[in-house]
């Protein structure tokens, strides 16, 4: 009740009653705990303090990690196989090999330079090569390479292949025949061109697998 009266005698001083409301307000600020603040972690932080993101410095580096590389459009080259079908005109689809200086022939336009481009971009100047003699409107014209392979020496039928898909050394040499009966099928080399076009010679092994372009040679077996 003293209490009551008390505040009441303040109430007709304005003065000394802005004095109580502050003292209480700085007391009460004094007493409430400081507020924290919480990292990505989970982990309370002491106020003022960095918030530290989940890719810190104990993070393992990500940039030494190789990343593959597309694979590259096999290009045309001299001696490939190459089929031609063009939509509509079943009589002008042709089986061929790229000539020596890159051309192939091409039914009412003559040879077409292909050497060094896909297999799209090979259709693309074929289709305009009958469209630019007025041959044909709009053509639509398709190019595959035929991977081959080719094999001599101690073979029954040494002779070009189509190279089939995951074709292994001794596979390619039965396709062929087998080897004779001077050959050895443990005696057999392999002569790959790289993508310099540089050649290559080395030893293969029955389990190998055969490239687009190998040319395989069968050796004698040492008596």
């Amino acid at each position: 009740m003293s209490s009551l009266f008390s505040f009441l005698a303040m109430a007709r001083n304005p003065g000394r009653l802005v004095v109580l409301v502050l003292a209480i307000l700085t007391q009460a600020a004094c007493v409430a705990e400081p507020a924290r603040s919480t990292s990505l972690t989970g982990r309370p932080t002491d106020p003022g303090s960095k918030v530290t993101s989940r890719t810190n410095g104990n993070a393992p580096a990500r940039l030494g990690v190789p990343v593959k590389a597309a694979p590259t459009t096999s290009k045309i080259g001299t001696g490939d196989a190459v089929s031609m079908v063009v939509l509509g005109r079943p009589e002008m689809t042709t089986n061929v090999n790229v000539a020596e200086d890159g051309s192939i022939p091409v039914p009412l336009v003559g040879p077409v330079v292909i050497a060094g481009l896909s297999p799209r971009e090979a259709s693309t100047r074929v289709a305009e090569a009958l469209e630019a003699g007025d041959y044909l409107v709009h053509p639509n014209v398709t190019l595959t390479l035929t991977q081959q392979y080719y094999i001599y020496g101690e073979v029954q039928q040494p002779n070009m292949y189509k190279l089939e898909p995951g074709m292994t050394v001794i596979q390619a040499v039965a396709r062929s025949g087998g080897v004779t009966p001077r050959g050895s099928d443990s005696r057999i080399e392999i002569t790959r061109r790289d993508e310099n076009g540089e050649l290559h010679e080395f030893s293969a092994e029955r389990s190998d697998p055969v490239r687009p372009n190998d040319v395989i040679r069968v050796k004698q077996r040492i008596f």
